[in-house]
């Protein structure tokens, strides 16, 4: 084989697995690895990244369709399979997609980690709505997954049942939706024992807007709707985020599961790595910085405004340094916030006549959490209301879900080393453990780490 024993990339297109040349020409940029936990909490990061140049060798061609002639080969414009080797270790597999064909040699970009299992929900575009949610909805149905029966709480569609009015409250499980995005959007290779999805149960989304639309006094017999129709026509990736947003979730890469799925507390309680031996940087980091991802003062994470509610829920993570930005927006929420149950107000007119008329006003999206006690069912029986309380007000979340984040970048110091990591170190790389130093006294969090050759450079955040 001609292969070089420096790298090869094996890159997988259907059946079998083809094997491209690399000789001594071929170029690579650093291959960097990256946290997603100490990335920007708005995006996914995809992790890592490796530009690789391949000469345009007999073999080259037959792998990339001859993609360096004026026609169109099929491989370009689209993600393909791929894992990088070296040493006869897979130290990359992820996704490659080619970036530009000559008549000596192929550009390619291989990109892994995170996005390897995302990519298809992060490009899709898909909404809510896209996925299977069952049959029609019937407002007097209520079961873990749809609460649509609350007696006494103004919303929605007014409907009789033995000459009285109620009012039905359409509303779907988070929880439910979440499971479904797992298993059918994901394909099933999150891992989520590092969370308790339980707790997505108590939460709910209100059906959308269009519902106003179709507003009746005297609906006889009661109506019925396909839950897709109705839910928020939110993008999927946009409700996923919102979701770990809510509870300080995030995706990170284990190289021994994939993709898992963890809150902020678990480097802190991560059992750490001793790299002590690893550093080559000496007694003192190469660098220190005591900034982090261009945070300001106040970091806010804000939910979506409404003409119709007056309150701010609004929450923000504190940087004390004075000579940064007073503030800038982590994140939007596509929910606004809502005062108590009511997330759908209406106003009575008065006619001349003096009869009156209802008229709903519009809302955006909202989310809200359900609540033991609040309501009755036509038999008397308690049943649990929804309510947008101060637990759901960001500066709570900030407090409650995202305290070991906080205190890593209220004063934060970033240091950037040299390690010597090998392969094993690479292929095992897994950022949701801490690691110690004992040249420092300290134990960090890894950010990023590019790797060329022998040597790395890693940039850590210490952690308090």
């Amino acid at each position: 084989s001609n292969l070089s024993n420096k790298m090869f990339s094996a890159i997988k297109e259907h059946i079998p697995p083809y094997f491209a040349d690399v000789s001594e020409i071929a170029r690579w940029s650093l291959s960097q690895y990256r946290s997603n936990i100490f990335g920007d909490l708005d995006s996914i990061a995809s992790s890592n990244s490796l530009t690789i140049r391949l000469p345009a060798t007999p073999r080259n061609n037959l792998v990339f369709g001859f993609a360096n002639v004026p026609y169109s080969s099929g491989f370009e414009r689209r993600w393909h399979d791929a894992t990088y080797i070296r040493n006869g270790l897979p130290i990359i597999v992820g996704k490659v997609v080619l970036l530009s064909a000559s008549g000596k040699e192929y550009e390619v970009s291989l990109v892994w980690g995170a996005f390897r299992w995302l990519q298809p929900v992060l490009e899709s575009g898909n909404t809510l709505r896209s996925l299977p949610l069952g049959q029609e909805l019937n407002l007097r149905q209520f079961n873990q997954n749809i609460f649509a029966h609350a007696k006494g709480i103004l919303y929605g569609y007014l409907w009789y049942n033995n000459g009285g009015a109620k009012y039905a409250f359409p509303v779907v499980q988070v929880g439910w939706i979440f499971g479904i995005i797992l298993v059918r959007e994901l394909q099933g290779v999150v891992d989520t024992s590092g969370v308790d999805l339980t707790k997505l149960n108590d939460y709910y989304i209100n059906f959308n807007e269009d519902l106003v639309d179709e507003l009746v006094t005297d609906v006889r017999p009661e109506p019925a709707f396909p839950i897709k129709d109705y839910i928020p026509d939110i993008e999927i990736v946009d409700f996923v985020k919102s979701v770990c947003y809510l509870m300080g979730w995030y995706f990170e890469v284990s190289p021994a599961t994939g993709l898992r799925l963890l809150d902020f507390s678990a480097l802190q309680n991560s059992t750490a790595l001793d790299w002590s031996d690893k550093l080559s940087s000496g007694s003192a980091p190469d660098s220190m910085s005591f900034d982090y991802n261009g945070y300001a003062q106040r970091n806010f994470m804000r939910y979506a405004e409404d003409d119709s509610v007056n309150i701010n829920a609004d929450g923000y993570v504190e940087v004390a340094d004075v000579t940064l930005d007073p503030e800038k927006t982590l994140f939007t929420m596509p929910f606004a916030p809502t005062y108590g149950s009511l997330i759908q107000q209406y106003v009575v007119i008065e006619e001349e006549d003096g009869s009156s008329t209802v008229e709903f006003v519009k809302t955006k999206p909202r989310i809200l959490k359900a609540v033991d006690g609040i309501a009755l069912d036509e038999n008397g029986d308690e049943i649990p209301g929804l309510v947008f309380d101060s637990d759901m007000y960001f500066e709570r979340i900030i407090r409650d879900r995202y305290s070991e984040f906080q205190d890593a970048v209220r004063k934060p110091i970033v240091v950037t080393v040299k390690l010597r990591l090998n392969d094993i170190d690479l292929l095992n790389l897994d950022f949701s453990r801490k690691i110690y130093l004992r040249q420092y006294g300290s134990y960090f969090g890894v950010m990023e780490i590019q790797n060329d050759g022998d040597l790395s450079t890693a940039k850590l955040l210490k952690l308090q």
